[in-house]
This record gives C-alpha cells, sequence and structure tokens, in this order.
C-alpha cells in the first residue's frame, strides 16, 4: 500500500509539475487576448467617432451616437471578446485543476503519514 500511495504522490506531483507550465502559457495568452480586445474596441471608437466605417458582420456602421458609441464598439469587437472569454476560461479552468490537485495530494501525503506510523 505504501508504494502505491508513493507512486500516486509521484504522479500528482508531476502532473502539478506540468499544469504550472500549462498555465503560464495560458496566463500569456489571457493576457495578450485582453490587451487585444482593449486595442480594438478603442480603435473602433475612434472610428466611430471620426465618422470612418467599422464593420458588423457584413453592415458598415459610420456613425453613432454618443450613447451608443461604446455598444458599438463592443459588437463590432465581439469576435475579439470572445477569444478573450475563452483564454480567460481555460487560465480558470488550470488554476481549478491545480487546486483539486493540490488538494487530492495533501490527502494522500497523509495517508501516507499515516502509513508510516502503523
Amino acid at each position: 500500500m505504501d508504494a502505491r500511495i508513493a507512486d500516486t504522490i509521484t504522479k500528482i506531483i508531476e502532473e502539478l509539475g506540468t499544469l504550472r507550465r500549462k498555465i503560464e502559457k495560458l496566463g500569456e495568452e489571457k493576457a495578450r487576448t485582453e490587451s487585444e480586445y482593449d486595442k480594438q474596441i478603442a480603435l473602433a471608437m475612434v472610428k466611430l467617432e471620426a465618422g470612418k466605417p467599422v464593420f458588423l458582420d457584413d453592415v458598415a456602421i459610420t456613425s453613432t451616437t454618443a450613447t451608443n458609441l461604446d455598444k458599438k464598439a463592443k459588437a463590432v469587437c465581439s469576435e475579439f471578446r470572445y477569444k478573450m472569454l475563452l483564454a480567460e476560461s481555460k487560465y480558470k479552468g488550470c488554476l481549478t485543476n491545480i487546486e483539486c490537485l493540490k488538494s487530492q495530494l495533501n490527502a494522500y501525503q497523509s495517508l501516507y503519514r499515516g502509513q508510516l506510523e502503523l
């Protein structure tokens, strides 16, 4: 039983290492997509304020009121928002997996210590 618990602990530690490396990449992607979304919103707002066309699907929008400026810019940039939300979801999912593995590791370590005391 001790050997199986020790093997499981080793596997969890390895998986935590893998997820640690993965979350670094996911964090980078999350930051990149947030930055890109913010940039595209700003560009769309500047274009709309200047009367230049922006496109929502195949529809050109050339003007808007100040009240609707933000809404239209967000609509035009919805694909960038989707990518940003997807990156955020992947990042949070990885964090959740890390927390679950940490809990499992703690449980197996407690079992292992209990076995050693017997």
